[in-house]
């Protein structure tokens, strides 16, 4: 993918350094975090990203005061 001398500005790099120590979890934290909405037959209920849901309540209760601002 990348070439010798891509790689080793990578490594000297600090962030690309601890990019390249948590390249195999990183990935599965943003899932974890911004992941779809989805159903999960063990707990048998919807189970979505953390700050997804969060974002989403936020968007519900802004609109919810918007309409009694506006009665």
């Amino acid at each position: 993918m990348a070439t010798e001398s891509q790689k080793a500005a990578i490594t000297t790099n600090a962030l690309g350094a601890a990019v390249l120590i948590h390249r195999q979890y990183f990935p599965l934290m943003l899932q974890d975090r911004f992941g779809d909405t989805v159903w999960d037959n063990s707990t048998q209920q919807f189970k979505g990203g953390s700050f997804r849901s969060g974002l989403q309540l936020l968007n519900v209760l802004s609109k919810g005061y918007s309409d009694e601002i506006n009665l």
